[in-house]
């Protein structure tokens, strides 16, 4: 089954950056550095009080995957899960 029908809409776009594997070393134990970082690097407002939801980026949410590891659809799946209870629907 292909995602358009599995979710009756087609799939919208989202971008993925990587900051590459010799700044990994840089960030390590300096989460809320990283976090803030990546926001003022992608231009967004600092979200607070939300799991996966890091910031917003005029009436978009912004979610910054982790630093140690790629993000997994099951993690995708937790940040729309929270965009939608929080109205986030762009």
């Amino acid at each position: 089954m292909n995602k358009k029908k599995k979710y009756n809409k087609p799939a919208r776009p989202f971008e993925i950056w990587n900051i590459g594997n010799y700044e990994t070393i840089y960030w390590k134990d300096k989460e809320e550095d990283y976090l803030n970082f990546m926001l003022k690097l992608y231009q967004a407002q600092t979200l607070t009080g939300f799991r996966y939801l890091h910031g917003r980026k005029g009436d978009r949410a912004v979610h910054i995957g982790p630093l140690n590891a790629p993000v997994t659809m099951e993690e995708v799946e937790k940040v729309v899960i929270e965009c939608r209870a929080n109205n986030f629907n762009k």
